[in-house]
């Protein structure tokens, strides 16, 4: 038994002997492949060292990367003109709050029932409930990305998409959404930014 136990012991140490050494010829043989690959390219890699010019190609990655653009001329903003044509939003009306830094407004009442108007043509792109505290809301957009906004309206009588010219009435005053009584709170935003209706309104 001791002896079949040995020879079974050499015969295990030949296998791994014989895979390290089919192994380790593997391995060599890539290592010359490998050499021989790298002495061929030499001359070609020779060659172009010899034509690179290290002045030009530091020109040419400056003029690649910090050549300045042609600037792209700005859209010009719309006028704000005041105009003579725009009609009051609201009559027999009192200021209850003019436009400051902190309201970007018009807030003007009137008796209960009072209609409310638009100020100049355009057409109604909003129409109805805003939970953001304006309540009942219509917006209208006119020319020149101009929009007018009427807040806390009671009710509206006009219909997202209707066209609509000065004067027409859009709705009656109220005090619906964040309001602290009757009146429409009145606003004019020219690209999106909130202007003072004074620029726009002469009243009767």
């Amino acid at each position: 038994m001791a002896e079949e136990s040995s020879m079974w012991q050499f015969q295990q140490r030949r296998q791994i002997l014989r895979r390290i050494a089919v192994l380790g010829i593997g391995c060599l043989a890539l290592l010359v492949m490998a050499a021989i690959i790298v002495i061929a390219n030499r001359p070609a890699a020779a060659g172009r060292m010899a034509r690179f010019n290290p002045s030009s190609f530091t020109t040419e990655i400056l003029t690649n990367t910090l050549t300045t653009p042609t600037p792209v001329p700005a859209t010009p903003a719309p006028a704000v003109t005041p105009t003579a044509t725009w009609q009051w939003p609201i009559r027999n009306e009192k200021f209850v709050q003019g436009f400051s830094a902190s309201h970007r407004a018009w807030d003007l009442s009137a008796k209960a029932g009072t209609a409310v108007f638009a100020v100049a043509a355009g057409r109604v792109i909003r129409a109805g409930w805003d939970d953001t505290g304006y309540g009942n809301l219509v917006v209208i957009e006119h020319a020149d990305q101009i929009q007018t906004w009427y807040g806390h309206l009671q009710y509206i009588v006009v219909l997202p998409g209707q066209a609509v010219a000065a004067g027409d009435q859009i709705g009656v005053e109220g005090g619906t959404g964040n309001a602290t009584g009757l009146h429409v709170h009145f606003e004019v935003r020219v690209a999106g930014m909130a202007h003072d209706p004074a620029e726009f309104l002469v009243h009767p």
